[in-house]
């Protein structure tokens, strides 16, 4: 397991540059976020302050994306897998009827 502590303790030059604690939690809940969807093999935790703010087990991709991005995720989006000589590809789009308008 890998254990982070205190991450932005004692670094001065980098101090002036913080946001809020919540901003910079969110920072770091996102990049875990990231490694958990690459990784669904491997569990993972995030811990605040003694208080555990999320988690994902180990298990399927598919039930990592459930996780990760929600059930909603899933019902609007379709699954997809395409080999091609010693390259594989597999993965999740969603529909065009599900994106958000900008």
């Amino acid at each position: 397991s890998v254990e982070v502590r205190e991450l932005f303790f004692s670094t001065p030059a980098r101090r002036k540059f913080l946001k809020t604690d919540a901003t910079e939690l969110a920072h770091c809940v996102e990049a875990v976020r990231r490694h958990a969807l690459a990784r669904p093999d491997v569990g993972f935790a995030i811990w605040h302050e003694g208080k555990l703010v999320d988690q994902w087990r180990a298990g399927t991709a598919e039930q990592r994306i459930a996780d990760v991005l929600g059930e909603d995720f899933i019902a609007e989006s379709r699954g997809f897998e395409h080999s091609a000589g010693p390259l594989a590809l597999t993965g999740r789009a969603g529909l065009p009827e599900a994106a958000r308008s900008r």
